[in-house]
């Protein structure tokens, strides 16, 4: 019972790994976009990033990033304080 238990377990990291990798590829491309000026592309990549670990705040901080880029205050604001919330320490 217990190897199966441990199977289990390194299975579910596995799939942490996996979101958390796929979570950073976004964030790169999105990071690559802003730096060339291209807001509206950055935050696609980044609600993209968001979508595959929502428990990590380092996309909304971008996703708020890319809002006050665009000029969008309300909802740059809105992502942010959805960042404290998950990273209140931060």
């Amino acid at each position: 019972m217990e190897l199966y238990d441990l199977k289990a377990k390194s299975g579910e990291n596995i799939k942490k790994f996996q979101k958390e990798a796929r979570m950073f590829f976004f964030l790169s491309k999105g990071e690559r976009s802003a730096s060339e000026g291209k807001y509206e592309e950055a935050l696609n990549h980044f609600l993209e990033a968001r979508r595959f670990l929502s428990s990590s705040s380092v996309p909304l901080e971008k996703i708020g990033d890319m809002f006050t880029e665009l000029n969008d205050l309300e909802n740059a604001k809105i992502n942010y304080e959805k960042a404290v919330k998950l990273s209140p320490k931060n």
